[in-house]
């Protein structure tokens, strides 16, 4: 009988990580409410209970889970929003939000892979007063990590295997929406309730969102990671989109993972047969090879990116 490495790889990994990051590791905890909203212009996210520190969040397209760490009194937290590859949430996001958990930043993880639910979601962690807007973050899966790049105001992004061919794609008009919009708010405070809702019914979709951009804002923090054997994720691809994000002012570690193919941090089902994911931006199939012991490495390193960058002041 092969028996499952799993467990003591995964346990030699999260103590590595804790040793590292000065704080132990906290499980995140079961969903225990659900959010509402009346208008998506006043969707705010749920408050937490000493008992209920996951907060199961339904969003018009699908759902979210919110995790929160121990609460500092007076302190804003840092918060890191988790977008999923192509097919929603798998299971990949765990390893990653315990040990965001550990390091005392709260993770907002979307289930679902609708752009305007992200939208909706990326705007709430911004507004919210109990997160510190100079310390947001995203993590974006394969699908996930091409949206990551459009969502603007983020402190530090990690990008792991995004299809690095045909991005960041053409430069396109969503700053000058978002400031008109931040405008018309200031001197109609009452058009928010119309322009919420139509901005989520026709505005995410409207012919000017092909022209959005995917610049991240000047000082970014990324981390853009790929293994050496994906075929969605070429070297000289990935090093390019570098390069192009460095040029737009970003700060860019690029890490290549020597022998790992796509998606390496996809749960391990046992014996079951190969799994097959979407490409980014692409319809081809990838067949995933999970690597338990690099995926729960990984999951420490970006927890450890992130508060290391958290915690350093900007240039």
């Amino acid at each position: 009988m092969r028996l499952d490495p799993r467990p003591a790889l995964f346990a030699l990994a999260l103590s590595a990580a804790a040793l590292a990051l000065g704080t132990p590791i906290a499980a995140p905890a079961q969903p225990q409410s659900e959010a509402s909203f009346e208008t998506l212009a006043s969707f705010r996210l749920p408050q937490a209970t000493k008992a209920a520190r996951a907060l199961a969040i339904q969003l018009p397209e699908g759902a979210a889970v919110l995790n929160l760490p121990e609460a500092r009194p007076g302190q804003p937290l840092p918060a890191v929003l988790i977008l999923p590859d192509a097919l929603g949430a798998d299971g990949r996001a765990d390893a990653y939000v315990e040990q965001l958990l550990g390091a005392d930043i709260a993770v907002l993880e979307l289930r679902g892979t609708h752009e305007a639910d992200a939208r909706l979601a990326w705007r709430a962690l911004l507004e919210d007063p109990r997160f510190d807007p100079a310390k947001l973050g995203i993590l974006g899966f394969g699908a996930g990590a091409r949206l990551a790049l459009d969502l603007p105001g983020s402190q530090a992004s990690v990008l792991l295997y995004p299809g690095c061919a045909g991005l960041p794609r053409a430069r396109r008009l969503t700053h000058a929406w978002i400031w008109a919009r931040q405008l018309a708010w200031k001197l109609y405070p009452d058009i928010r309730n119309f322009i919420g809702p139509a901005e989520y019914a026709w505005g995410f979709h409207a012919p000017w969102r092909l022209f959005a951009s995917s610049t991240p804002p000047h000082g970014t923090s990324i981390l853009l990671a790929h293994g050496t054997a994906d075929p969605a994720n070429a070297a000289s691809a990935c090093a390019s989109l570098a390069e192009t994000l460095r040029g737009q002012g970003a700060l860019v570690e690029h890490r290549q993972v020597p022998g790992a193919g796509y998606a390496w941090d996809y749960p391990q089902l046992g014996a079951a047969a190969d799994v097959l994911l979407p490409a980014p931006g692409s319809a081809e199939r990838l067949a995933v090879r999970p690597w338990p012991a690099l995926a729960a490495q990984t999951a420490a390193e970006v927890a450890g990116f992130f508060a290391q960058h958290f915690s350093e002041p900007k240039p």
